[in-house]
C-alpha cells in the first residue's frame, strides 16, 4: 500500500506575504489543512469532485469550521479555485511533491535485487 506524503510543504514567501497575512485566521486554518489533505493523498493540490461536496465532507477535510460556506470564503479570498467540479488548493507544493515521489522511486529501484 503506497503512502502518501508526511510532510506539507509551505512557501513561505507566500505566508509571509501581507495579503496572506491579512486573511482571517479561520480562512488560514481550513487552507492548511486542504494543504494536509491533497499532501497525504498526494493529488497535486487537486481535489477531485470537492464543488460538489456537502457540509460533512467539507467539515471532514477543513476541519472545526468547514462548510460549503467556509469552501466560498476560500474561494472569495483565492485560497483555493475551482475548475468544473474540482477543487484546485492554491499554493500547493507541486514540486516537493514531485521530489518526494523521485525519490520514493529512487528507494525502491535500490532496494530491488539486480
Amino acid at each position: 500500500m503506497r503512502k502518501g506524503l508526511d510532510k506539507t510543504f509551505l512557501d513561505n514567501n507566500l505566508l509571509r506575504s501581507p495579503q496572506f497575512m491579512a486573511f482571517p485566521p479561520a480562512a488560514k486554518g481550513w487552507w492548511l489543512q486542504l494543504q494536509a489533505l491533497c499532501s497525504s493523498q498526494e493529488n497535486s493540490g487537486r481535489l477531485t469532485g470537492a464543488g460538489r461536496w456537502g457540509n460533512g465532507e467539507w467539515q471532514a477535510a477543513m476541519g472545526s469550521g468547514g462548510s460549503k460556506l467556509a469552501f466560498k470564503k476560500l474561494l472569495d479570498l483565492g485560497l483555493v479555485k475551482q475548475a468544473g467540479d474540482d477543487v484546485m488548493v492554491s499554493g500547493y507544493h507541486l514540486e516537493s511533491q514531485a521530489k518526494f515521489q523521485a525519490a520514493r522511486m529512487n528507494g525502491a529501484k535500490g532496494g530491488q535485487a539486480s
